[in-house]
C-alpha cells in the first residue's frame, strides 16, 4: 500500500531504477520504462548501459529486441589466465594439434615433459599447459594419447592464486581424440568488460532461455574483486553453487556490503524466492521490525520495491490468495527442476 501511494500518478517523476523496481514489485510504471528506451533496444535512451537494460527486460517480462541487443554486447575478457589439463592413470604420450602438431609425454607423477608450440607453454610446476593470451585463446586444440586420458580447462584471474576448474571434463580411450576450446566472454560497456552489468545481464538472459555458460568463468573468477556487489547471489542462481558463501555473508540479521543494507538484503535473498533458509527468516523478522509505520523502508521507493519483489514476490505464496508459483523447467524425463 505504501509503495502504491508513493508512485500513484508520479511514475514520470521517478528515476529509471525506481520505475524498474516498482514495476517488479507491483506492476506499475511500465509505460514510463518503455518510453525511456532507445528504439526499444536499450536503456536509458540518453546513455544505454548493460545493467539498466537487463533490469528493464526483467521488469517488462522480456523484450525480444532488447534481449538481442543485450546478447550482442559481448567481449572476450583479457583478465583470465587459462590452462589445458591432460591427465592419465599411466605414463602416456600425447599429440596436440592446432594447425601444427606437437608431442608431449606425461609421466606417472603427472608432470608434462615440455610445452606444445607457441600457444601452449609449460605452466609453473609443470603439471598443466598455459594457453598464451591473444589469438591462442581462440584456437581449438585436438588431443590424442596412447593411453586412456581425460582433458579439462582451468582458469584463474590474473594475479590470483585461486584456480577454477571449468564444468566440462572429457574422457577418451587410448588413441581417441578430444578437442578443447576456450569459450569465455563478458558483457562490455564501451570497449571494456563491465562486471555488475555482466551479473545482471547473465542472470536475466538465462531466465529468458539464452545459453549463458560462456559468461560463467568471467563472473566466477572476478567475484573476489567485486565483493560489494554480492556476486554470490547471482552465481547461486546461475550455477547452484556458492550457496554457503552467500548465506555466510549475512551480518547477524541482514547483508551490508555496499553501505545500503536494505538493497543488499534484497539482492542476497533474490535467489531464495522458492527457498526458506533460516537466514532468510532472520532477515524477514528484522525487516518487519524496522519497517516504517506506513509500510515502506526508510521511505525509499527503490529499496521498498526491491524488497517486495525479492522477499515477498507476487504469486509466491501469502499474497492475495494466489497459489505459490513454480519457477522450473521440465527436462526430457518429465521431472520438475529448479533453474539452479
Amino acid at each position: 500500500d505504501c509503495l502504491e501511494n508513493k508512485v500513484k500518478d508520479k511514475c514520470d517523476d521517478l528515476t529509471l531504477e525506481q520505475q524498474i523496481f516498482t514495476a517488479l514489485a507491483i506492476g506499475k510504471c511500465k509505460t514510463e520504462i518503455n518510453e525511456d528506451s532507445k528504439d526499444s533496444e536499450c536503456w536509458p535512451k540518453s546513455a544505454c548501459n548493460i545493467k539498466s537494460t537487463a533490469q528493464a527486460i526483467l521488469a517488462l517480462g522480456g523484450k525480444d529486441k532488447a534481449e538481442k541487443w543485450l546478447f550482442k554486447q559481448n567481449a572476450t575478457s583479457s583478465d583470465l589466465i587459462w590452462y589445458l589439463q591432460i591427465d592419465s592413470a599411466d605414463e602416456t604420450t600425447c599429440k596436440i594439434s592446432y594447425g601444427s602438431s606437437y608431442t608431449i609425454t606425461i609421466s606417472e607423477d603427472k608432470k608434462i615433459s615440455s610445452g606444445a608450440g607457441s600457444c601452449l607453454q609449460l605452466s609453473e610446476g609443470g603439471y598443466w599447459l598455459r594457453v598464451s593470451s591473444g589469438e591462442c585463446q581462440n584456437k581449438e586444440y585436438s588431443i590424442s594419447c596412447n593411453k586412456n586420458f581425460i582433458t579439462s580447462l582451468l582458469y584463474k584471474k590474473s594475479g590470483s592464486s585461486t584456480i577454477y576448474v571449468s564444468e566440462k571434463l572429457q574422457e577418451s580411450s587410448a588413441e581417441g581424440t578430444l578437442t578443447e576450446k576456450i569459450n569465455s566472454v563478458c558483457f562490455k560497456q564501451g570497449t571494456a568488460c563491465n562486471y555488475e552489468g555482466s551479473l545482471w545481464a547473465t542472470m536475466v538472459l538465462e531466465g529468458r532461455g539464452y545459453k549463458v555458460s560462456d559468461y560463467i568463468p568471467y563472473l566466477v573468477a572476478m567475484a573476489e574483486d567485486n565483493d560489494k556487489l554480492i556476486p554470490e547471489a547471482f552465481l547461486y542462481q546461475l550455477t547452484g553453487e556458492f550457496r554457503s558463501e552467500l548465506l555466510g555473508r549475512q551480518k547477524e540479521k541482514y547483508w551490508d556490503e555496499s553501505g545500503d543494507k536494505f538493497y543488499d538484503t534484497a539482492l542476497a535473498l533474490l535467489p531464495f524466492q522458492e527457498e526458506s533458509p533460516s537466514e532468510k527468516e532472520t532477515s524477514i523478522n528484522w525487516l518487519l521490525e524496522v519497517q516504517d509505520k506506513d509500510g515502506c523502508w526508510q521511505g525509499n521507493v527503490r529499496n521498498t520495491g526491491f524488497l517486495l519483489y525479492s522477499v515477498w514476490p507476487k504469486g509466491a505464496g501469502g499474497g492475495g490468495g494466489e497459489e505459490p508459483g513454480l519457477d522450473c523447467a521440465i527436462d526430457g524425463k518429465g521431472y520438475c527442476l529448479s533453474r539452479a
